[in-house]
């Protein structure tokens, strides 16, 4: 009996530890989808800004564009999660926090949510002290229903820029079905803060939260039969662990129990039914009254009749219950479109695609289906005639008509990616009957809304999981769109016929020009060109036709090219310059290779010289930030971390630049600032002037003078006096 019992709580502990541990692997990967977003959120250009920009400088249309943060985080946060995280941000020294709602005062959305304001200005002190773009678990109350996560990041030149993320407990714990007594827990390893998944007033036993807030470098497999407790460090934030406690490891005595327990109250229960039921029967209408005066109070309604007045209040519930589900169904909807979109994009888990297509019903797509990238062809054009709420409003009234079109001939899901595409999920049907549908949805879109549309269709996947290698095969199409002439929609067969043109110019060659071009190397361009043009008119000699043809494929590369720099011709060239016209007026073989290679060689220099300039910007800028703080222990990985670049990258940059290396150029400031030091006061020691130029002692100090000088800094002293 004893060993049949141990076995059995050592199989079920090795369940649980399997289950804390997929869950431990599911909450990381929701810190990390967020984690992505605030990434996303610190590259764009507004956040930089507001980062760079003193608050009291914002006037006028400065201080709305300040305002409008809160709508650029709404955009991001619906494109990327639901709706149980909230992302916030705010910079330090401003009382100031923008959300995804609203825009607030620091202090007074810290109340509203139940923060501790010390908390916070601990976190934020304990962040200056971390790596650099980190997160940290924000001390907060156990009872909270939120696990609050601190992130940052510190822009080249300006403040840090906080996020203050809230999960809502119910997303981030998992949902099992817990036992009385069982739980998961976050705890702060530097501050000690444990945020429960459940109030700390039902956790009665005081001994365990001490265990976990003193947890130390926890490991998954030392697992504590006695007290239950598993424990696992979170990979995104180094200082959070991961609980889980289960003291419900029962043994066959604790089951025979519970069936006992649950008898007699079976028992008692229907011995209370039995008189509950008789009084009832003698008190009915007492209980009707009640009911009476808890609507009356809820609907301040009066009637001559009681029968009336309780059929009403029915249909007023009835009505307010439809409305509710009116509104859970509109969620389910976002939900809906922002699991298709992570689908898509490759940020679900692959053990999450069943359950989620399940829920949503999407299960008609798990077998054989792909994505339809499809992208307005002169949304740029619109935008001149059209204000941009106009251009959306005529954007979502398509794509609700396009939807009730498509759903005709074939199941599909249709989702908005951003300003310019939308994608078709479909079930994989047979090519006549997809064209057919697809030519119908573009010729709708030009005749009734004079919307220009191009299709890319990407490769047949057979598992839904795998529906992001078809969205980025359909992307790869549209990037060969100008080589494709009038094609609305275009298939993998169209780059087929490419590779079988009559002239020579295969699709990686034109990809290794295009990669040659933006990095500014002109002499692998060149001899690129030369060999394209070496077997197009001397060993294949090209006739008129395909001549034309062939300038037409150097057209739509070199609109490839510009369009990847985002630049256009005429500030390439200086000038409106209609590049098919140039290369379609050059009549010889000699007048084509010259334009041509005028074309690319000036794009390649461009792109060059925007190169060498930025690089140069940027070491300016690294020796500006040596020669200010040489009197700091600095080092490389500090120099690194401030300009949000590698340490290998600054040391190419200091060696091709300036020739010379951190270190060299570091000493070489401080020996500059300890020769003034030396000889402009005397009563100076050679270890004052160390520690004032940053050396950790002064023999530290002494060595490296002597090094670049040949003599002692005393020597130095007696030689110049």
């Amino acid at each position: 009996m004893c060993s049949s019992i141990v076995t059995s709580n050592q199989k079920q502990s090795a369940k649980l530890e399997t289950f804390f541990k997929d869950n431990c692997i599911a909450m990381d990967n929701k810190i990390l989808s967020v984690f992505q977003v605030t990434n996303l959120l610190s590259e764009n250009r507004e956040v930089e800004n507001f980062a760079k920009t003193p608050f009291e400088t914002y006037r006028g249309t400065d201080y709305y564009n300040l305002l409008n943060l809160s709508d650029l985080i709404s955009r991001y946060t619906v494109s990327y999660m639901d709706l149980s995280c909230r992302i916030s941000l705010f910079r330090e020294g401003d009382n100031l926090i923008f959300s995804a709602k609203d825009t607030q005062k620091l202090d007074f959305y810290l109340n509203t949510r139940q923060y501790d304001a010390q908390a916070l200005n601990e976190a934020v002190a304990y962040s200056k002290t971390c790596p650099f773009d980190s997160m940290t678990l924000l001390g907060s109350n156990a009872d909270t229903p939120f696990v609050t996560i601190l992130s940052w990041h510190q822009y080249s030149s300006g403040d840090r820029v906080y996020y203050l993320i809230e999960f809502d407990k119910n997303y981030f714990f998992p949902t099992s079905g817990v036992n009385h007594g069982e739980f998961f827990a976050v705890t702060d390893e530097t501050t000690g803060n444990v945020c429960l998944n459940q109030s700390s007033s039902e956790i009665t036993d005081t001994k365990l939260l001490n265990d976990i807030k003193e947890i130390e470098s926890p490991e998954l497999n030392n697992v504590n039969l006695d007290n239950k407790l598993f424990s696992k460090k979170s990979v995104p934030i180094h200082n959070m662990v991961y609980v889980y406690h289960n003291p419900n490891l029962y043994s066959f005595l604790s089951y025979v129990l519970i069936m006992v327990l649950l008898l007699l109250l079976w028992l008692l229960l229907l011995v209370l039914g039995f008189y509950l039921s008789r009084y009832l029967a003698k008190r009915l209408y007492r209980p009707v009254n009640n009911v009476f005066g808890i609507l009356g109070d809820v609907y301040h309604q009066e009637h001559d009749d009681d029968m009336t007045f309780l059929s009403d209040s029915v249909a007023d519930l009835v009505t307010n219950n439809k409305r509710l589900q009116e509104l859970a169904e509109k969620n389910k909807i976002i939900l809906k479109h922002n699991f298709i979109k992570d689908l898509v994009t490759g940020h679900v888990a692959r053990e999450q695609v069943v359950f989620s297509a399940r829920e949503y019903n999407l299960e008609y797509l798990s077998n054989r289906s792909q994505c339809i990238v499809c992208e307005y062809d002169n949304m740029a054009a619109q935008g001149a005639v059209m204000d941009y709420q106009k251009i959306q409003t005529l954007k979502n009234i398509f794509m609700s008509n396009a939807e009730e079109h498509l759903r005709v001939d074939v199941s599909c899901e249709l989702v908005n990616m951003d300003r310019n595409r939308f994608v078709i999920i479909t079930k994989a049907v047979d090519v006549q009957t997809l064209n057919k549908t697809l030519m119908g949805l573009v010729n709708e879109a030009e005749e009734q809304y004079n919307i220009s549309l191009l299709m890319a269709v990407g490769k047949v996947v057979t598992n839904m999981a795998d529906l992001d290698d078809s969205y980025m095969s359909a992307l790869n199409l549209l990037e060969y769109k100008f080589a494709v002439g009038d094609k609305r929609i275009i298939r993998d067969e169209d780059l087929a016929e490419l590779g079988n043109a009559s002239y020579y110019y295969p699709v990686e060659i034109e990809k290794n020009l295009i990669y040659n071009v933006l990095e500014g190397n002109m002499e692998k361009c060149e001899d690129i060109l030369t060999h394209i043009f070496t077997v197009n008119f001397i060993e294949l000699s090209l006739d008129k036709a395909n001549i034309k043809d062939f300038k037409f494929a150097l057209t739509a590369t070199i609109k490839r090219i510009l369009k990847q720099t985002n630049k256009t011709a005429e500030e390439i060239f200086g000038k409106d310059v209609i590049i098919y016209l140039e290369l379609n007026a050059a009549a010889t073989v000699d007048e084509i290779n010259k334009s041509i290679r005028d074309i690319i060689t000036e794009i390649a220099r461009y792109i060059q010289e925007n190169s060498k300039n930025k690089k140069r910007v940027i070491t300016e800028n690294i020796v500006q930030y040596i020669d200010e703080n040489y009197n700091q222990d600095i080092s490389l990985r500090d120099v690194a971390e401030h300009f949000c670049l590698s340490e290998g990258h600054i040391g190419r940059l200091l060696k091709n630049d300036l020739n010379t290396s951190f270190k060299q150029r570091l000493n070489e400031r401080r020996i500059e600032v300890a020769k003034t030091l030396l000889l402009g006061n005397e009563n100076l020691s050679v270890g004052d002037v160390a520690t004032k130029v940053g050396c950790n002692s002064a023999m530290t100090f002494i060595r490296m003078f002597k090094k670049h000088t040949g003599i002692s800094p005393g020597e130095y002293k007696k030689s110049q006096n």
